[in-house]
């Protein structure tokens, strides 16, 4: 038999990886390169754990901006934090800085900008959270400072010490930046009437009673503001505006709101800048209320009804016929006045604003949350408004 002849090895087959294994190809490299693989080990190890790390930082910022954006619910500390002193604004030193800046904020608060329902987690095709729209340069022109309000779920670090000084802006409470001219809230009147009206304790609301007009209901045009609300109190020494409608700030416009020493006004100011106020006795926080505002005009008289879970609790008949024009420019604002600075904190669970004009309901803001949720407006942050195109929007500040 033919023996077969062994043959050599060649030096390219000595020094190849004796396995088609890639486990023990990388043994055997290792085996014959360690520095090397020890080097790569080292720097992929270095590069891990810092991307691990980072991961780890950025899950913690977005539970702590993102996840809790969407609890809107404010707690108890929450509403003790409210004083006269609290620092509810942001003065950048110029118009680059405050770009830079909410770049930033966009950034790290981008994802809440799909639609939702402001009360849950849930998406709600309706409406979208816009972010921090309220910036505004100082109406004198030759100052260059802007303006910003801001919510306690802004992400620390772009309003502590070290941003003031990278992004260049201070802090402000509502009474210095009044005094700095940046915002007012007071319409030039060539003067007013106040109507108190003194109330009892009010129970809370447990089911929807139609309002009880003791008047003829042909009387129009009328205005009509219906809530089912739950008042928050905050502590600032200020107007909070629950409901403004208006295109001229001292001149046909409705206003409810609650005053410095927290008393529910209803104020129309109408054609001539002459303001009408009905203001209320009691105060009505952390209980829900069916609140009905409404205005009345005919030829020769008007007037002004306030109405609590359906029972009247201010009727103010005039005389004579308060000179009102609704203009179809009006914008409508709830949790804040025109300037969406001087906002309310407060639970809405139905909205309904209309004019009746003869028979006729003109429906101008509505929201029913009782298949959705109920929503948080402001508590220092959200406002809705209606502007001339009908389209409602839900902006922060």
């Amino acid at each position: 038999m033919r023996r077969k002849k062994n043959s050599i090895p060649s030096k390219q087959k000595l020094n190849s990886d004796p396995s088609e294994n890639w486990f023990e190809r990388f043994v055997f490299w290792y085996k014959n390169n360690k520095f090397i693989a020890s080097i790569v080990i080292v720097c992929i190890t270095i590069i891990g754990i810092g991307t691990l790390i980072e991961r780890l930082i950025g899950l913690a910022n977005f539970s702590r901006d993102v996840v809790g954006y969407f609890n809107s619910e404010p707690t108890i500390s929450d509403l003790k934090k409210d004083s006269t002193n609290l620092s509810n604004f942001l003065i950048f030193s110029d118009k680059s800085s405050f770009d830079e800046w909410h770049k930033e904020v966009v950034f790290r608060l981008g994802l809440p900008k799909y639609s939702r329902n402001l009360g849950t987690n849930e998406i709600d095709d309706n409406y979208i959270v816009r972010q921090y729209s309220n910036w505004r340069k100082h109406p004198n022109h030759n100052d260059n400072r802007i303006l910003c309000g801001f919510g306690k779920r802004l992400p620390i670090d772009l309003i502590n010490e070290t941003a003031e000084i990278k992004y260049k802006f201070i802090k402000a409470t509502f009474s210095e930046i009044e005094e700095m001219g940046f915002i007012k809230d007071l319409p030039k009147l060539i003067g007013q009437e106040i109507f108190p009206y003194d109330i009892p304790d009010m129970p809370e609301m447990t089911t929807y009673t139609p309002p009880f007009i003791n008047r003829p209901l042909y009387i129009t045009p009328e205005y009509n503001m219906e809530f089912q609300v739950i008042l928050f109190q905050r502590h600032e020494y200020r107007n909070k505006y629950i409901f403004d409608i208006v295109s001229v700030e001292n001149r046909n416009r409705i206003s409810i709101y609650l005053d410095k020493e927290d008393y529910l006004c209803y104020r129309v100011i109408d054609s001539t800048s002459k303001a009408h106020i009905i203001k209320l006795s009691h105060k009505l926080f952390n209980k829900k209320y069916q609140l009905n505002f409404k205005f009345a005009n005919c030829p020769d008289k008007s007037y002004m009804e306030i109405y609590i879970n359906g029972i009247a609790v201010a009727i103010q008949n005039f005389d004579y016929r308060i000179p009102f024009y609704f203009y179809n420019s009006n914008k409508t604002y709830v949790g804040a006045n025109l300037d969406r600075m001087y906002f309310s904190k407060l639970r809405i669970f139905v909205i309904d604003i209309y004019r009746m004009i003869d028979d006729r309901k003109v429906e101008l803001l509505t929201y029913d949350g009782h298949n959705l949720d109920s929503i948080y407006l402001s508590d220092g942050e959200i406002i809705a408004y209606k502007d001339q195109t009908g389209i409602t929007h839900f902006n922060r500040r």
